[in-house]
């Protein structure tokens, strides 16, 4: 199991770091296999800055009211990733209590359906967001004429198209659907939002869906071109008013692993537009040169 997890991490942080980490990989194998106390000590030390290096990245995301479009989870007043969340966490935000505190940006997850749209979702599973109760009882009674089963069998966003996910009620409350990335979108500018749009990829498998949402980015960038002008103190130091985040491992089976033919070309179209492409827990760090900002400046 501690090989494991070792392994799992030395992939995801791999993306950058491929010749300094394969060492340290193999320092942290031979301390397993060979029990080595100096060697084992050292992959223990390595393993709780890991750890804690994680923690702190997921206890980050409290102090962002707009993770997941300001809400998160399906049980309170909101739910996560949705369109109503955000117009309300807006609304307060431009409201005469406003600003909202620790509304740094509002994020949101992104997955590429069955035939190529881009939905807003977390989990790549539809069981947390579409529990069968209520309208979806029915709704997974249609699905299973096509082949997809109800919870709690496993059913990904992968397979299945936006029209059969749009009959699918969130948490289980009538008419509350996955919006679409270009509905949230819209519905971010027609709120009159002030605040960072930042999107978070978490599959997006073709070409075509990639081709897609590099497009809808590039419609939205007029948008937050003006907010760099109207309310430049709402601006992220990395990040700006519009940017693509994502953790390594995501992002390189989405866009290719770091140097690859494929990661360069969506590198250069990226680049090319102008928007950030930035690594998930270290904002600075941008996939399209594998550099912090610092270094990427100074290129």
């Amino acid at each position: 199991m501690g090989i494991m997890f070792q392994l799992m991490v030395l992939r995801s942080l791999a993306l950058f770091k491929r010749q300094v980490l394969a060492a340290v990989g193999g320092v942290l194998l031979a301390s397993h296999l060979l029990s080595c106390s100096m060697v084992l000590l050292l992959a223990l030390l390595l393993g709780c800055l890991q750890l804690w290096c994680w923690f702190e990245a997921a206890q980050r995301v409290e102090y962002i009211r707009g993770h997941r479009a300001g809400a998160h989870g399906y049980d309170g007043s909101h739910c996560e990733n949705t369109i109503e969340a955000m117009q309300a966490l807006v609304e307060e935000d431009n409201g005469p209590h406003g600003p909202v505190k620790d509304l740094h940006y509002f994020e949101v997850d992104i997955q590429e359906t069955a035939d190529g749209e881009l939905v807003v979702l977390h989990d790549f599973d539809l069981l947390r967001a579409f529990p069968n109760t209520g309208p979806n009882i029915a709704a997974y009674q249609q699905l299973a004429q096509h082949g997809i089963k109800p919870p709690p069998t496993s059913v990904q966003v992968k397979d299945v198209t936006a029209a059969q996910l749009r009959t699918l009620h969130i948490a289980g409350r009538q008419g509350l659907h996955a919006p679409t990335l270009r509905e949230f979108m819209a519905a971010f500018r027609a709120a009159g939002c002030r605040r960072p749009l930042i999107v978070e990829v978490k599959k997006v498998v073709t070409d075509g869906g990639r081709m897609l949402l590099l497009q809808l980015l590039k419609e939205h960038k007029p948008y937050a071109d003006r907010l760099e002008i109207d309310h430049p103190g709402a601006r992220n130091p990395h990040l700006g008013f519009l940017a693509l985040i994502a953790f390594p491992h995501f992002y390189s089976k989405c866009f290719g692993e770091f140097g690859s033919r494929r990661w360069r070309q969506w590198s250069q179209l990226y680049a090319a537009e102008g928007i950030p492409v930035r690594c998930c827990f270290l904002e600075s760090l941008s996939y399209c040169h594998g550099l912090p900002d610092s270094q990427e400046q100074a290129r």
